[in-house]
């Protein structure tokens, strides 16, 4: 609409408003409904403020509540419960997720906590039947390197980082680094997959940073122990 036209349609408005009291009359209420609006839009605007905070808060309550619940089930079934994004790889990585799915990123939480349940549920059966093969042995010597209890589940990458780590001197601590160049051709993996290894040794026991969590690794004595058992 051009200014001409918008000025005469205002002038036609307020002959409407003079001569007419039936538009007078209906602009008037008008006018008093939106001064009634203008005053109540604060109160409203507050009203859905709060409403969206209520509710933004009921579901961060409610996802705090089922990670509390994961937190717990995973810790009976051994395992640190996360609680950075790093853990949550390293979780995917222990509980063996395909290494396709963890490096495009395309899973959820749920989805690593229900892989490594399922994963701890295959550990435990396993130990449970080797338990049972052992059990069975009528007359089998036992000699000091024995352990009653299951040697600790080890991925492939754990296993290969640990034998890797068997073969440097027993006081050396090697970097993720060293370890890498120092595994096989056909084992060998990233940096920071044997970082990972090697802070999963460390938690079993089987490894230890005696200079700090920055520093080169070494195998216990458990560590070397099962990296016997696993070459023989």
């Amino acid at each position: 609409m051009t200014r001409e036209a918008s000025l005469r349609s205002g002038a036609a408005f307020a002959v409407a408003l003079e001569e007419d009291a039936e538009a007078r009359k209906a602009w008037e209420c008008v006018r008093a409904r939106l001064q009634t609006l203008a005053r109540i839009l604060p109160s409203v605007q507050e009203y859905l403020d709060a409403d969206r905070e209520q509710v933004i808060q009921e579901l961060t309550d409610a996802v705090c509540a089922a990670l509390q619940v994961t937190d717990r089930e995973l810790e009976a079934s051994g395992f640190t419960s996360p609680s950075t994004l790093e853990d949550w790889e390293h979780l995917a990585h222990l509980a063996e997720m395909p290494f396709e799915t963890i490096r495009s990123g395309d899973f959820t939480l749920a989805d690593v906590r229900a892989v490594a349940l399922a994963w701890a549920d295959r550990q435990r059966m396993k130990a449970l039947l080797a338990g049972e093969g052992r059990a069975s042995q009528i007359g089998r010597q036992v000699t000091p390197d024995d352990d009653d209890q299951p040697p600790p589940a080890l991925t492939a990458n754990e296993v290969a980082v640990l034998r890797t780590l068997a073969s440097f001197d027993p006081a050396e601590l090697a970097s993720a680094a060293r370890v890498e160049a120092a595994m096989d051709r056909a084992e060998r993996v990233s940096e920071k997959t044997i970082r990972l290894a090697i802070r999963r040794l460390v938690g079993l026991g089987l490894a230890e940073r005696p200079e700090g969590d920055r520093s080169g690794a070494r195998l216990t004595i458990a560590g070397r122990r099962l990296a016997r058992k696993i070459a023989g």
